[in-house]
């Protein structure tokens, strides 16, 4: 019994001695290339940290800056701000793909709402509530903004339409492109481009918006027949008062406006009931009877 234990007991420290030697040689063997793999895989997965830390802060940054270019638009206007600071948000911040759509849409949204008003984008309203008559569009400065407007909105379709997540985005940007053809009177191209705006929020399932580009679409029939509204350059001016002529012209002509009408002379006698007009020669002496009777 006891020599049975004995043996035992040496078996057993036999096979121990023996897995300490393999494991002993193992370690030798391929010890450094596991601490090497370790090691690489702690820092492959550091590095990846750390660079999902620096998009984040990058990120924030860019939504601080496009929150200060937002409220500045609201602060002072469409017609007041410049679109180039917008562009110059877009292409500074492509790595966020949302963000550059956004402030692209938004530049191109403050080119056509300033070829719809005809001035200048970022004029400045005088105080006689005109503009300069620099600010004032030209039919080809309104072609060339609409162009640019054009330019920005196909750039938001093309980077965002298929898109997870940016189906919104590229609806905005096909309303906006059929805006821009109604702008130029090319109705065939903002119908076409009323049929992508259906077609992209019918996959996005936003129900109202195609509802809203079909009823846009058959509008433009409308639009066909509105009358051309004019630029202030394109106006009339403004007649000049007339002389005063010693009475009231409003008693004669009402539909005078009050400002063109000139002030009676004060040493003109008018007949109180207002049926006829004092005759040229008339007497001083208000008994003396006209001639001609």
């Amino acid at each position: 019994m006891d020599e049975r234990q004995r043996q035992i007991r040496e078996g057993a420290g036999l096979e121990e001695s023996k897995l300490n030697v393999e494991f002993i040689d193992w370690l030798k063997k391929w010890g450094p290339y596991f601490l090497i793999t370790l090691a690489v895989v702690v820092l492959v997965w550091r590095g990846t940290e750390f660079l999902k830390q620096r998009r984040q802060q990058t990120v924030d940054k860019a939504f601080i800056e496009y929150r200060q270019l937002t409220e500045a638009l609201l602060f002072t206007g469409e017609l007041n701000t410049s679109p180039e600071s917008f562009i110059q948000f877009a292409e500074a911040h492509k790595r966020t793909p949302g963000l550059a759509s956004e402030a692209r849409l938004e530049a191109a949204r403050i080119f056509m709402r300033a070829v719809s008003v005809g001035v200048e984008p970022g004029a400045r309203m005088q105080a006689d509530g005109s503009y300069a008559e620099t600010d004032l569009l030209t039919d080809a400065r309104r072609e060339q903004l609409v162009g640019r407007a054009r330019d920005l909105y196909a750039i938001v379709l093309e980077a965002t339409e298929g898109k997870i997540g940016m189906d919104l985005l590229a609806v905005q940007a096909a309303f906006g492109l059929a805006a821009a053809g109604e702008a130029l009177e090319r109705w065939d191209e903002a119908s076409g481009w009323y049929d992508r705006a259906i077609a992209i929020a019918d996959a996005a399932r936003f129900i109202e918006l195609s509802a809203l580009a079909s009823e846009r679409k058959e509008g433009l029939a409308k639009l066909k027949s509105l009358p051309r509204l004019y630029a202030q350059a394109e106006l009339p001016r403004r007649p000049e008062p007339l002389l005063d002529s010693g009475f009231d012209l409003q008693q004669w002509f009402p539909d005078v406006p009050p400002d063109l009408a000139p002030e009676a002379d004060s040493g003109t006698t008018d007949d109180p009931d207002g049926d006829t007009p004092p005759e040229a020669g008339a007497a001083d002496d208000p008994a003396t009877p006209p001639e001609g009777n």
